[in-house]
């Protein structure tokens, strides 16, 4: 096992806060962070889902009948 990424925290209970984070991404997010290519990391972190609010029309029209 080879350590590939680590970060100093002057707060013990905000790397653990920081760790638990990073244990819940992808493979995709974890490997660009690996590469500290962090305006990738703000991409992917975007929720690309249908459902989302981003996706979601701002009005529906009704056709009456």
């Amino acid at each position: 096992m080879k350590l590939k990424y680590s970060l100093a925290f002057n707060n013990v209970i905000h790397a653990i806060l920081f760790e638990k984070q990073v244990k819940v991404w992808t493979r995709a997010k974890k490997t660009v962070l690996i590469n500290e290519d962090f305006d990738s990391i703000q991409l992917l972190a975007e929720c690309r889902n249908f459902t989302h609010s981003k996706y979601k029309p701002t009005s529906l029209r009704l056709r009456s009948g």
